[in-house]
């Protein structure tokens, strides 16, 4: 078999070395209809029509092993790349705008973390400069140190607009405007019920719920008297810390890859938002357990719509999360009676 796969490839590579998995598909039904003994099947002599997928697989295997060989020579491949969905719902040309040369006064005002600096006029000036930071094959915490301007709001919003064509406001903006909408749905359900006096926490909980999720796997609660410094979190993925600050209020950071990447928040809505930020600024996947919950923000909340791929891990039917719309759809038609 392994000889088979070779020669097949090596024709294939004759043409092109990148070869697509449609053309490895239809290759390996060939060889299967042509050769019927190659199919695997049980003691009962039966088939379940598949093995063509593994040829395929085998095929595809090969011909990615051949190319790395030929690649070793190039730049190693920057960190924001290694799933191929991280850029989901993202402009292409905003990737394009990356550059290490900075006037030395940009760099200068970047250096001194002062939020009153960043104008719009000063972020256009420093975009391509802070995206090729971003985009360093680097430990983020050390990014981060070197330039702590990285974790300000005003610069992430606008790199976030930017990259999508949103601004990040929508979200609270839509979120308020279906909050009681939300909340009359909850009566309809088994589940929690909400109250007008519901916190905005046991509104976004509700709707994580909705999909069959939780928001504390999200959103990770420290007990009063911890600090920053003290957060020690395992996830790679993007989590929100929430640390009690005591009298019935809370401090709302965004981390991950251990390290702090927002400058904090006080209510539930920015740290959202925050969240949403890093995830398409700094290109990363959805946390799984909370996948379907910040699917359904980004395409309720904030009307992101990729047209290729999707930040979330979610088991997938199609190219959609079903739960997530039909979820969408109820909470749509409630009340148009």
């Amino acid at each position: 078999m392994c000889s088979l796969v070779n020669n097949l490839v090596d024709q294939l590579r004759a043409v092109d070395s990148n070869i697509s998995a449609d053309i490895m598909e239809a290759i390996s039904k060939q060889v299967l209809q042509k050769y019927p003994c190659l199919e695997k099947r049980d003691d009962d002599g039966f088939g379940n029509g598949l093995s063509y997928i593994t040829l395929k697989q085998k095929m595809i295997n090969r011909n990615v092993y051949l190319n790395r060989l030929n690649e070793t020579s190039k730049k190693s491949i920057p960190v924001f790349q290694k799933h191929r969905n991280r850029r989901a719902g993202t402009v292409q040309e905003y990737w394009k705008t990356s550059s290490d040369h900075c006037p030395k006064e940009v760099f200068s005002k970047l250096r001194r973390d002062e939020p009153s600096l960043l104008t719009e006029e000063f972020l256009e000036q420093s975009q391509a400069f802070v995206r090729s930071r971003l985009d360093q094959n680097k430990n983020l915490n050390l990014i981060l140190s070197e330039l702590p301007v990285l974790r300000r709001r005003k610069l992430l919003e606008f790199h976030f607009k930017k990259s999508t064509g949103i601004d990040i406001g929508m979200l609270s903006t839509y979120f308020t405007a279906k909050r009681e909408k939300i909340i009359g749905y909850s009566t309809t359900r088994k589940m929690l019920k909400l109250q007008s006096s519901s916190t905005d926490y046991e509104v976004f909980d509700f709707i994580a719920k909705l999909v069959g999720e939780d928001l504390s796997d999200l959103v990770l609660k420290k007990e009063i008297g911890t600090g920053i410094d003290d957060v020690h979190e395992e996830s790679a993925g993007p989590v929100i810390i929430c640390i009690d600050t005591g009298n019935g209020t809370w401090m709302f950071y965004v981390f991950a890859d251990h390290t702090r990447i927002t400058e904090g928040t006080t209510d539930v809505i920015g740290a959202i938002q925050d969240l949403m930020c890093v995830q398409y600024v700094h290109s990363f996947m959805y946390l799984k357990s909370a996948a379907k919950f910040l699917e359904l923000v980004q395409e309720y909340f904030l009307k992101l719509f990729p047209t290729k791929g999707s930040k979330s891990n979610a088991t997938r039917v199609g190219k959609q999360q079903r739960i997530v719309q039909k979820i969408i759809a109820s909470l749509s038609d409630f009340g148009d009676d």
